[in-house]
Formats: structure tokens, sequence, C-alpha cells
């Protein structure tokens, strides 16, 4: 099959971003493949770009800084000129930001990510949708130069890539920021407000832990978090947060980093047009897993879910109800009932179930989860699934009038939990039980005894 389109893919190389090429060749041609393969296969064919753009991306990294409309002609490598005509056409052709363009390059550092500011476009265009096409475009290049560095990997598809920068419980300190966040908005509906300026304090001593772990899963976790800080009414958390990101980034990072950069535009976005814009970038992040893993992987799919969840969650949950199944069946037909991938999706189901009170399908979905959990692969995938899985049902069995039932998964949902975390880390411990009870009230004491 690769023989029969490597004249197709040879023209459109030639001419367009890789991104873009599997693109056309996916919707045009029905021809599905990720960019790992598409590398290797373009290696073995020994396929260049034209001469023309690596003169033209030559000029304008040499000139990086230093160019401005001013200067009608550029310096280059080959003693040659080349008017600021001819490189705003090829960064308006390859869709590139009119303000800020990151790039990676070919720099002594792995974990290194330089930008160079283009020639400013003529087009004057409003400053939201100049932040927004900022944004977006610095987090198309994030994600493809940090897989094309190594700082992201993939090992299979059913596993979530990782980072190479910190090999110990990298989403450690993204959890504790997500769970304390929720915990600062409850408390402020509630009117105790030292209490939630200490989990708020609490939640932003990760920041530093988090930026250097660079774990691909940041922004997307990042992104739903706003989203959940603005749809309670708590904007001013949502700005905190950012600031911080924005700061630490700077720090740790460097001024141009893409985490920094981002953080820092979302954080100048008027109130109003704040959600749309974090919207977009939560799906931009599903586009860019699927564009460098394939619209399969587990990566892929949490991304997808997540988006899924905050569109329709707020809207239209008979519309969200029907993607996740449609999505769930799609994983059924292509990995089948025990893979991990369609188990995630299946757990999503159930609690989409519970909000809507469905109890007899929740509990449904909370024992086939069950059921397949020990068919995981890794331990830690094993114990998320009965964790999900014990959850589920004791919300069901209470709801449905099983008091007793309800209590002992209810139990063994916590017991699974603390092994994960420790036995010494109570204070997260305590914001479980705190959560289960509200959810549930059910009446069993803190200890998880």
């Amino acid at each position: 099959e690769w023989v029969r389109h490597e004249d197709f893919i040879r023209q459109l190389y030639e001419e367009r971003t890789l991104p873009d090429v599997m693109h056309e060749m996916r919707n045009k041609h029905d021809f599905k493949a990720t960019i790992k393969m598409y590398k290797m296969r373009i290696k073995q064919w020994g396929f260049q770009k034209k001469k023309i753009q690596h003169k033209i991306r030559a000029i304008a990294r040499k000139n990086k800084l230093g160019v401005t409309h001013k200067k009608r002609s550029l310096t280059n490598p080959d003693d040659s000129n080349h008017g600021y005509e001819v490189v705003i056409r090829h960064e308006k052709r390859r869709r590139m930001a009119n303000d800020v363009v990151a790039r990676s390059t070919a720099l002594t550092k792995v974990d290194v990510v330089e930008y160079f500011k283009p020639i400013t476009s003529p087009i004057i265009m409003p400053q939201l949708l100049g932040i927004a096409e900022s944004i977006f475009c610095s987090l198309r290049d994030y994600y493809e130069g940090s897989f094309e560095r190594g700082i992201w990997v993939s090992d299979r598809q059913g596993l979530d890539c990782y980072s190479t920068k910190v090999a110990k419980d990298p989403l450690k300190y993204l959890n504790a920021l997500l769970n304390q966040c929720t915990l600062a908005c409850r408390l402020f509906a509630n009117n105790h407000y030292q209490r939630a300026g200490q989990a708020l304090i609490t939640a932003t001593a990760g920041i530093k832990k988090i930026l250097e772990a660079e774990h691909p899963m940041t922004l997307n976790l990042l992104f739903g978090l706003l989203l959940k800080c603005q749809r309670k009414q708590r904007h001013s958390i949502a700005l905190a947060i950012l600031r911080q990101f924005s700061a630490f980034g700077q720090l740790l990072l460097g001024d141009m980093h893409p985490l920094s950069r981002i953080c820092g535009w979302l954080a100048s976005v008027d109130e109003s047009h704040f959600e749309e814009i974090v919207l977009g970038c939560l799906r931009s992040t599903g586009d860019q897993f699927e564009v460098n893993l394939g619209p399969m992987h587990r990566s892929t799919l949490d991304s997808r879910l997540r988006y899924i969840d905050q569109v329709y969650s707020y809207h239209d949950v008979n519309q969200e109800e029907a993607l996740q199944q449609s999505l769930l069946e799609k994983c059924e037909r292509n990995l089948g009932a025990q893979d991990i991938r369609t188990l995630d999706i299946r757990s999503s189901l159930a609690f989409r179930y519970l909000e809507r009170r469905d109890y007899a399908k929740a509990k449904r979905m909370g024992e086939d989860t069950l059921a397949y959990a020990h068919q995981a692969e890794s331990p830690s995938d094993q114990m998320y699934l009965r964790t999900k899985g014990h959850y589920v049902l004791a919300v069901t069995q209470y709801k449905l009038h099983e008091p007793g039932l309800a209590i002992a998964n209810m139990r063994e949902a916590l017991a699974l939990r603390k092994s994960e975390w420790g036995v010494d880390d109570s204070q997260r411990s305590e914001i479980l039980v705190e959560w289960l009870l509200k959810q549930c009230k059910l009446n069993f004491d803190g200890s998880g005894n």
C-alpha cells in the first residue's frame, strides 16, 4: 500500500509539512499511518524538501530576532537575496503564527525548544484572534517537537505516552493540583475562605515539579481544570493557576518555552472569551496526539474523552452520552472488549450514567469494568479499573437501596486508593474520603477501616 501511494506522498511532502501530508492522505485517500511510520518510510525513500524551503528557513533562523519590514532583503547563507515577501509567503503557507512561531531546532540539549520571530504579517488581526492563533500554533509545534526530540515517548498504542525527564510518579503533583483546586472551589462556595486559601497554596506548591516533569498530559489536564474553575464561577482561581505556571515556566524552562507562553497568553484573555478559547485548546491537544500517535492511541482517546466531557456535560448530556457510546463501539470493534482503552471508555460512560441517575446501566458498566480489570497488563491499570468499578457499584447499590453492599464496595475502593498513595499520604486520602462521603452520603468513619 505504501508503494501505491509513493509518488503522491512525494509530491505532497515537497510542498507541505508532514502533518499536512498525513491529514491529506487520511481524509482523501483513507490511508492511515502514524508519524513515526511516515518518517521511517520517507527516510527509506530519501525524500527531501525543495531547496527553496531550506534556504528560506535558514534565512529566517539566521535573522530570527533582527528581521523587520524595514529590511527589504535578508542575509542568505549562499550570498543570494530573498525579499521579505517570499519569507512571509513561506510562513503563511506553513500556517505559522503571525507574531510568534515555535519550531524545534538542532540544539545540543534535547529538552530545549527554541523560538524565533518571523517578519510580522502586514495584515493586522484582532487581538483575540491573534492570541488564539498564537496558542494553537505553539501547541502544534510543542507537541510535534517534544515527540521528535524524544522528550515524550510512546512504547505501545495501548499505553499512555510519557516524559523521559522524570521517571518516578510524574502525575503525582498534577493529580494533587486537580484535587486541591476542586476542594478550594467547594470551600469557596461554602464560604470557608481561609481553608480555601490554604487549599490553593497546597495546590500550587507542586507546580515546579509539574513543569520539571513536563508530562505529555500536563496541558490536557490543566485545560480541564481551568474549565472546571470557570464553570464554578471561580475565574480568579483559573487566573492564579495560569500566572503561577507562566512565572515558574519562565524561571525553569525559559521565557520562550511553550508552557509558560501559552499560560501567559491565556491569562491575558478576557473572561467573556476565556471558556471558548480553553475549549479550543483542549480539542487541539487531542488533535496533536492523533497526528503524532494515531487515532486509537490511549493518550489520543483520553484526550477525546476529556473534550467530550467538557463540551457537552454542561450543555447537552444526551449528545455527550451518544458520542461516548459511539467511541466505545469503535474501540470494541477495533480493539476488543477487553482492551484497556475500551475499558477506560466503558468506565467513563458509567460515570455519565451515574450523573444522569440511570443506575441500572451504571451498575452494569461497573460490573463489566470489575470483570475485565484483572486482564489489564499493568498492576496500576488493574488497580485503576478495580477502584472505578467498586466506586460505581457502591454508588448504584446505595441508590438502589442496597446499603450493605454499597458500604462494602466503597471501603474496597478507598482501600485500593490508599494502597496506591501510601498510608502516610493522609492529606489526599482525606480529600478522597470527603469526596466519597459527599457523593454517596455513606456513614462510615474517615479512616477507611
